[in-house]
Formats: structure tokens, C-alpha cells, sequence
């Protein structure tokens, strides 16, 4: 059974979640330079691990050094569903997430490295040339 919803989480982002049967197929989105997907049931922000950011403790170049961040929640990828309230979850990403990465990467500040579900790289790239 697919089942169509959509989750409003804090601010004013919705995004949209499809259930199969009791998994909910959440969208991967970057925050503050962090990959992340939202827990539809509790909505918890879930950590994302990608390409080398597979354990709790990521490295994130931050303008100049490397530093170590400690996310609070990752999702696990043998088990993927939320820490907190165990709802099975499938992170649908987006097929240009590396172009999105090296869209967000010349940004000097974390708190600027976003992008939202329908945003295009095309537009992240002029809205960074806009503000350097």
C-alpha cells in the first residue's frame, strides 16, 4: 500500500514522505552541510552517512581545517530506521548528490551550505558565484 503524506518539521520546510507499507521513503536534503532526511513520525532530523561519513563522528572542512562533528542521531545503514521512535525508514536521494556537494563545498560558512528537494545545482552554483 503506498500511502502519500507530507511532514511539516520545524521552520517552514515541508517535504514529502511516501509510505510502503510501514516504511516511510523520506528525502535526503543538506543542512548546515550535513545530509540529513526527517523522521516523518517524530520528527527527528537524521544524520546521513555518505561516501566516507560512516560513523557518528563526521569531518567537515570548514573553510580551511578539518574539524570533527558529532551528530546527534545517524541513521544506521544496516538498519535504517529511526533512533528514536524505531519507524523503518528508505532515504531517497537525489541522482546529482555529488554535484550538489561540490555545488556547496566553495561556501565558507556551514551555517550558508543548503539545498532543498527541487532546488537545482544550476541555481546553488549562481547563488554562490552571487555571494562570493
Amino acid at each position: 500500500m503506498v500511502k502519500e503524506q507530507t511532514i511539516r518539521n520545524f521552520g517552514s520546510r515541508e517535504l514529502p514522505v511516501t509510505f510502503i507499507g510501514k516504511t516511510a521513503q523520506v528525502l535526503a536534503y543538506v543542512n548546515h552541510g550535513r545530509w540529513m532526511a526527517d523522521c516523518p513520525e517524530c520528527r527527528t532530523g537524521l544524520s546521513l552517512p555518505r561516501g566516507e561519513h560512516v560513523s557518528p563522528s563526521m569531518m567537515v572542512r570548514v573553510g580551511g581545517p578539518v574539524i570533527q562533528v558529532k551528530p546527534r542521531w545517524v541513521l544506521d545503514t544496516s538498519n535504517p530506521s529511526c533512533p528514536i521512535c524505531d519507524l523503518p525508514v528508505k532515504v531517497m536521494w537525489p541522482k546529482d548528490a555529488d554535484l550538489i556537494d561540490a555545488a556547496l563545498e566553495p561556501r565558507p560558512r556551514l551555517v550558508n551550505r543548503n539545498w532543498r528537494p527541487g532546488e537545482s545545482v544550476t541555481a546553488l552554483v549562481a547563488e554562490t558565484e552571487r555571494n562570493q
